[in-house]
């Protein structure tokens, strides 16, 4: 992977996130490339659409930016609660969040998802997630794409989880690939390692490192690290409130610690109602959960401060029973 042009959005915490060669016939027009230059854009969200607020000049430099295969939430039903579900991963797709969580599945579960980030098709999320479990322990395979033709991200995950005593423990091993159209691709292998406690009944500690192998992309620049708390509490049978920490590390740098708070309201057997709030930046979410037979269906909606809103939609089924 050489002569990279990024175009990069700030997104959280102030920092860099690649999402495609948007302009790249504007910059050949330009000749920035036998200039050696190449513009970083900062845009936002207007009711009439992008607008570009800046161009900035930078050296241009083969490199992959460090928040490629960026942590985003990948369940509805998490979105709906602010992302705060290491705690909790009862799901299928509680093996992007917790692995350990896995064993916490009845029977089998498949469940697909997808998100268009703030609305536009051009950065939308795929999603594919399946656990099973077996009498030597819960398995789990994954795997979510992200973008399009001229710039994408591809993950596909395996994950293992098992139970000793009150102590779930499990792992998960993740293939990364980015490929840029016209220059290629590069591929990197991460491991999650993630634990769940039942301190109570009704009460869940959970905790995760991701990418603890420290991947890389391109020239060595590594992906985002994170390390995250959560806890999980059932007060009463229609009422769950999670609480999530998350440290996320980039080049060994640390970023501001991230809250997230989410409960969800059983209104009844089928339905349910979820909120969320989270930090850095401070948004809101929310969503709802129908569920009848096995079959779950699952929307969440998320705000940005600057950007807009995100729309999830998930359909999940239960192969023998329901899980939740």
């Amino acid at each position: 992977m050489q002569n990279l042009i990024i175009l990069t959005s700030k997104i959280r915490h102030g920092r860099i996130r690649i999402f495609r060669f948007k302009f790249l016939d504007l910059i050949r027009k330009l000749n920035l490339l036998d200039k050696g230059l190449f513009p970083v854009i900062e845009w936002f969200r207007e009711d009439l659409g992008w607008k570009v607020l800046g161009i900035s000049l930078c050296l241009l430099q083969p490199f992959f930016s460090y928040s490629a295969f960026e942590e985003v939430d990948l369940s509805a039903r998490a979105v709906g609660m602010g992302g705060a579900y290491t705690g909790l991963s009862d799901e299928g797709t509680g093996l992007f969040y917790n692995p350990s969580g896995l064993t916490q599945l009845r029977s089998g579960e498949i469940t697909f998802f997808t998100s268009q980030l703030f609305g536009l098709k051009e950065f939308t999320y795929l999603v594919f997630a399946y656990g099973q479990p077996t009498p030597y322990g819960s398995a789990g395979l994954g795997f979510s794409q992200f973008g399009e033709k001229s710039y994408r991200e591809q993950v596909l995950v395996l994950s293992y989880s098992n139970q000793w005593k009150n102590l779930l423990i499990g792992g998960s091993l993740k293939g990364m690939n980015l490929s840029i159209e016209e220059f290629g691709s590069d591929h990197a292998l991460g491991m999650d390692m993630g634990l769940l406690w039942r301190l109570k009944e009704d009460l869940n500690l959970g905790a995760v490192g991701k990418n603890i192998n420290g991947p890389a992309l391109g020239n060595g620049e590594g992906l985002p690290q994170s390390i995250q708390f959560g806890l999980s509490f059932h007060p009463e049978r229609e009422i769950l409130l999670n609480l999530d920490l998350n440290q996320e590390m980039i080049q060994g740098s640390r970023l501001p610690i991230q809250f997230r708070l989410g409960q969800e309201y059983l209104v009844s057997d089928f339905f349910a109602l979820r909120a969320g709030w989270v930090t850095s930046p401070q948004t809101l979410t929310g969503g709802v959960g129908f569920g009848l037979h096995g079959i779950h269906l699952d929307y969440g909606v998320r705000s940005h401060p600057e950007l807009g809103l995100t729309h999830s939609l998930a359909l999940s089924y239960g192969l023998k029973q329901n899980n939740r």
